[in-house]
């Protein structure tokens, strides 16, 4: 049994590449840092909203749904 050789472990390539996670929002034509599920804080909002879609893009109804987001937001507002 002391006779079996366990293989050696060879080192691994040491490169220069770095993988990166997200360099920007999920949303489309924003390259703020995310900070919540992809999202930069404003796009987070509005995805929580139901205004934009988890992967960043635009629903079918976008305008709708914005518009009826900011009378909403106006309404705390005033």
């Amino acid at each position: 049994m002391s006779d079996v050789k366990k293989p050696e472990k060879k080192p691994q390539d040491q490169s220069n590449v770095v993988q990166l996670g997200l360099t920007g929002c999920k949303s489309e034509a924003c390259k703020k840092k995310p900070e919540k599920f992809g999202f930069c804080m404003e796009h987070y909002e509005l995805y929580m909203a139901g205004v934009i879609r988890g992967d960043g893009k635009k629903p079918i109804d976008f305008e709708q749904k914005l518009s009826h987001y900011q009378q909403k937001v106006l309404k705390k507002v005033a």
